[in-house]
C-alpha cells in the first residue's frame, strides 16, 4: 500500500508540472512580478504564491519560495512511505542540511555571517542535526567545530575546520562526500544487492558528471594543476573511473578530452553537448533519466528520488527565466536554457 501510495502521489505531482505552453508564456514576460503573476494562475504554484504580492516580490524571495515548495512536497509525500527515520527516504533532508552547512562555512570564511542568517530557511529548522542559530554565533571555524560534534560528518570535517588556514573547498568536498557515505551506508544496510546497485546509481551518475565538469572548469578557466584538481574531486564514481579522469587531464588538450569523456560515458547521443556550456547537457541528461524512471517504476524510493530531481529541474528552469527576464534577455536566449 505504501509503495502504490507514494508512486501515485509522485506521478500526480509530476502531472501538474508546467507545460511547454506555460514556459512559452513565462519567457515572454518582461518583469519578475509578471512571472510571479503567471505562476499564481497555474494550479501547481497557486498555493505557493497565494499570499505573495507580485508587485513587490524580489528574485531572492521567489527562489526561496520555490525551494520551500520542493521541500514541503517531498516531506508531504514521504509521510506515506514505509521508510522510518534514518532510512534512505531521508536523502533530501540530509542533502538540504549539507547545503546549508556549506553556506554557513562559506559565510564564516567571508566574514559575512549575516548572509547565512538572512537566507536560512525556517522550514528546515526542525530537521537539522545541529543548531543553526547557535552556529550563527560562531566567529571562527574552531568554534563551529565544537557545535558540529553531534553531526555525522564531524570527524572527517574537523581537521579542516581546525587547520591554521582552513581550505574551504576541501571542507565542501568532505561535506558532499559524507552525504554520499551516509546514503551508501543506509542502502547497504536496508536493501538487497540488486536494489543497492540501482539506488547507488541514482547518486553516482550525477557525481560522475559533476567531477568532469569540475575538472573542465578548473582547467579551462583557471589552468589549475592536476594535483589540486584531484584534491577537489568527490572520491566516488560510477562509470567514470579515476584513471579516466587522469588520462583526460594528462592529454595534450585536457578540456577537449574531458568533454569527450563526458559525452562518451554520461550524455546520450541525442542530447549532445555545447562545449561552452556543458552543464546544460548534464542537467538535461539527469532530467531525462529520472523522468523515464518515474514513468516506469512502482517503487516508492525510486519514485520519490525521481520526483525530487524533476522538481529541482523545474525550479532551475524558473530561476533561469527569472534571471533572464530581470536582465532583459531575449526570449529566444532564455528558451535555450529551459529543460522540458
Amino acid at each position: 500500500m505504501a509503495n502504490s501510495a507514494v508512486c501515485a502521489k509522485c506521478k500526480a505531482v509530476y502531472g501538474a508540472f508546467l507545460k511547454k505552453s506555460d514556459y512559452d508564456s513565462l519567457i515572454q514576460r518582461t518583469s519578475v512580478s509578471a512571472v510571479t503573476a503567471y505562476l499564481k494562475s497555474v494550479s501547481a504554484y497557486r498555493d505557493v504564491f497565494a499570499e505573495i504580492d507580485e508587485t513587490s516580490i524580489h528574485r531572492g524571495q521567489l527562489e526561496q519560495l520555490l525551494n520551500e515548495h520542493i521541500f514541503r512536497t517531498y516531506i508531504r509525500i514521504r509521510r506515506f512511505g514505509s521508510g522510518g527515520k534514518n532510512s534512505i527516504t531521508d536523502f533530501y533532508i540530509k542533502k538540504c542540511e549539507a547545503e546549508q552547512l556549506i553556506k554557513l562555512i562559506t559565510a564564516i570564511a567571508s566574514g559575512n555571517r549575516q548572509s547565512f542568517y538572512l537566507g536560512l530557511p525556517s522550514y528546515l529548522m526542525d530537521y537539522f542535526s545541529f543548531d543553526p542559530v547557535e552556529a550563527l554565533n560562531c566567529e571562527n571555524f574552531r568554534e563551529l567545530a565544537k557545535i558540529l560534534s553531534r553531526v555525522r560528518m564531524y570527524r572527517p570535517l574537523v581537521p579542516y575546520l581546525e587547520a591554521e588556514e582552513p581550505d574551504i573547498n576541501k571542507c565542501i568536498i568532505v561535506i558532499n562526500s559524507c552525504y554520499l557515505s551516509w546514503a551508501f551506508g543506509v542502502i547497504n544496510r536496508d536493501f538487497s544487492k540488486k536494489k543497492r546497485e540501482m539506488l547507488k546509481q541514482f547518486f553516482l551518475r550525477k557525481t560522475d558528471m559533476d567531477n568532469i565538469i569540475l575538472c573542465y572548469r578548473l582547467k579551462k578557466y583557471f589552468n589549475e594543476d592536476e594535483e589540486r584538481i584531484r584534491e577537489l574531486m568527490i572520491p566516488f564514481h560510477y562509470r567514470v573511473k579515476p584513471e579516466d579522469i587522469d588520462a583526460a587531464l594528462g592529454s595534450q588538450n585536457p578540456t577537449e578530452a574531458l568533454i569527450k569523456l563526458l559525452a562518451d560515458r554520461c550524455i546520450p547521443e541525442k542530447i549532445g553537448i555545447e562545449e561552452s556550456f556543458p552543464e546544460l547537457a548534464t542537467t538535461r541528461s539527469h532530467y531525462e533519466f529520472f523522468r523515464h524512471r518515474l514513468a516506469l517504476t512502482c517503487d516508492e524510493t525510486e519514485s520519490l528520488f525521481s520526483l525530487v530531481v524533476l522538481l529541482e529541474t523545474e525550479r532551475t528552469n524558473l530561476q533561469k527565466i527569472i534571471e533572464g527576464v530581470r536582465y532583459g534577455e531575449q526570449p529566444s536566449e532564455i528558451e535555450k536554457l529551459v529543460i522540458i
